[in-house]
């Protein structure tokens, strides 16, 4: 007889699990683009766009085959 009542308890379960796992998936892939903080003041008044033409000490993150 306790058998018959396992069913719906692993289900409920299975479902809790389920919905708690693609909302911690939904969470990850939610950024905002304010929350991109680029390396170095001239990088930032570049708006990201210092790839090529990093002269500075933060060329070794831009761009670390340039050296």
């Amino acid at each position: 007889m306790k058998r018959a009542n396992a069913g719906p308890k692993l289900l409920l379960l299975f479902a809790f699990i389920l919905l708690l796992s693609t909302a911690s998936l939904a969470a990850d892939s939610f950024t905002l683009p304010m929350n991109i903080i680029d390396v170095g003041p001239r990088a930032q008044g570049f708006s990201g766009a210092f790839t090529g033409i990093a002269d500075d000490a933060s060329a070794f993150y831009w761009n670390p085959a340039g050296y």
